[in-house]
């Protein structure tokens, strides 16, 4: 199994949920979100330096910064996201469980 995967497999979110989220209402596009919400995690992992238990016990809040990571991905396919602009309520979000001060 990929170690990466291991590590934030728990950190489970309704895939369901995400599509009302994102007004998603069909099946098209589940592999690419699947894929996005992998990548959000990865990022939030990466952003905050919180292991996988830390991130499951933070769910909640957590699970916002998800859903917005991958808005825009989801929203900006093709560009380049996430390093040209900073959304401030995901930086807040991630800023309250931030274990790497250098990012």
């Amino acid at each position: 199994m990929n170690d990466t995967k291991a590590t934030i497999e728990k950190f489970e979110i309704d895939l369901n949920e995400l599509k009302e989220f994102l007004n998603i209402y069909d099946n098209s596009d589940d592999t690419l979100l699947n894929s996005l919400v992998f990548a959000g995690k990865q990022y939030i992992k990466d952003y905050t330096g919180l292991t996988e238990e830390e991130m499951v016990e933070k769910k909640e809040s957590l699970k916002i910064a998800l859903f917005l990571i991958v808005s825009d991905l989801y929203d900006n396919r093709g560009q380049q996201s996430l390093q040209n602009k900073r959304n401030t309520m995901l930086t807040s979000i991630l800023d309250m469980y931030c274990k790497n001060y250098l990012h």
